[in-house]
């Protein structure tokens, strides 16, 4: 049976009390899919059976509805690959940005670690040149202080020779001294032995 929108094709299966099946094809262009329909009253119900639609018309119903589902098709076909190349394009565009922000951090790093490693020659260099200087400064008061002892020790040895002259200076003198007393004593003692003697004799 053909209704006013629809046609149904019916399959009856009729053995065994089992109910008729059947699937509905809409043959009607697109302007009369969309076209608003009248509520269905009562009234409907008296409204007279359409007539019988013809080969011909049902085939270019049906050939109709297959072009529009295959206009559907392409059009949902187009816009699946619309937005696989949207999405191919973003996907591209994200994978050359995150390449470029990799590689720019790369470079970063390396010039951080680069400029480090400078740094770090940089005070490396300092500390050895500073304790050159502190070697140096050391070398010279160890010099300073040999030179000093030195000096020092010229002056002690040479203050003990002076000592020790002036004390043997002292001792010759000393002995001088009591040598001329000696003598002295002697003399007298002679003189009076000589006295003595004389004295004696007469």
């Amino acid at each position: 049976f053909f209704f006013e929108n629809f046609a149904c094709l019916n399959y009856a299966q009729m053995e065994g009390g089992r109910n008729s099946e059947y699937f509905e094809i809409p043959l009607e262009d697109d302007a009369a899919l969309k076209s608003p329909k009248s509520p269905f009253t009562p009234r409907a119900l008296t409204k007279p059976k359409s007539a019988p639609v013809s080969a011909s018309d049902l085939a270019k119903k049906l050939e109709t509805a297959s072009e529009r589902r295959s206009r559907a098709l392409q059009e949902t076909k187009d816009k699946n690959e619309q937005h696989v190349q949207k999405v191919t394009a973003t996907v591209k565009d994200t994978k050359e940005s995150t390449e470029h922000r990799i590689a720019e951090l790369k470079e970063n790093l390396e010039m951080d670690l680069a400029l480090k490693d400078r740094r770090r020659q940089q005070i490396l260099e300092e500390k050895i040149g500073s304790a050159k200087k502190e070697t140096e400064k050391v070398e010279r008061l160890r010099t300073s202080l040999s030179d000093a002892c030195h000096e020092k020790l010229k002056e002690i040895e040479l203050d003990m020779s002076n000592k020790e002259n002036n004390r043997k200076s002292i001792l010759l003198g000393i002995k001088e001294a009591c040598q001329q007393k000696l003598d002295r004593v002697s003399e007298v003692q002679s003189r009076r032995s000589l006295s003595t003697s004389v004295k004696e004799q007469e």
